[in-house]
């Protein structure tokens, strides 16, 4: 009896141990069949560069390639987390020209009126002198109403 007892204890600590194991062994064999980092070597330059283009930005823009070609993957990483790095200086020199960028909000009103509060003005400008116009009108029916009556009356 014992022997049997001793028997089922060790079937079932070996198929405990087994079914805990066995997911372990099955992750390993995957990772071992799955591309990694020996396959990441394998690539390119040019596919290292549009990697690095996909990964952090919005894709690969003309030229930009072979930017990071020419100043290396590493400092365009380094630019890309420190924008502060980045020389702006042409972009600035190019802004200079655009008044618009260093004018104040109050001159950008003055010389760029809002398109839809031009409208209501001219709109309101238009109801006005169209009540001018009927006002016009009914006072000149009236005069020439007075005019028939001052002749009756004579």
């Amino acid at each position: 009896m014992i022997s049997t007892i001793g028997r089922t204890v060790k079937v079932t600590s070996l198929t405990i141990i087994f079914a805990l194991l066995s997911p372990i062994m099955a992750i390993s064999v995957n990772a071992k069949n799955q591309p990694g980092r020996a396959n990441r070597a394998s690539l390119t330059e040019d596919q290292k560069i549009i990697h690095v283009l996909d990964r952090l930005g919005f894709g690969a823009s003309p030229g930009d390639i072979e930017h990071v070609r020419s100043i290396g993957i590493d400092k365009y990483i380094d630019q890309q987390l420190n924008p502060g790095s980045i020389d702006d200086s042409a972009l600035t020199a190019r802004l200079r020209n655009y008044e618009v960028l260093n004018m104040e909000t109050s001159d950008l009103f003055a010389k760029y009126p809002n398109p839809g509060a031009l409208l209501r003005m001219l709109e309101g400008a238009n109801q006005n002198v169209r009540q001018n116009q009927n006002s016009d009108s009914m006072a000149m029916e009236n005069d020439e109403k007075n005019e028939k009556d001052l002749q009756k009356a004579r």
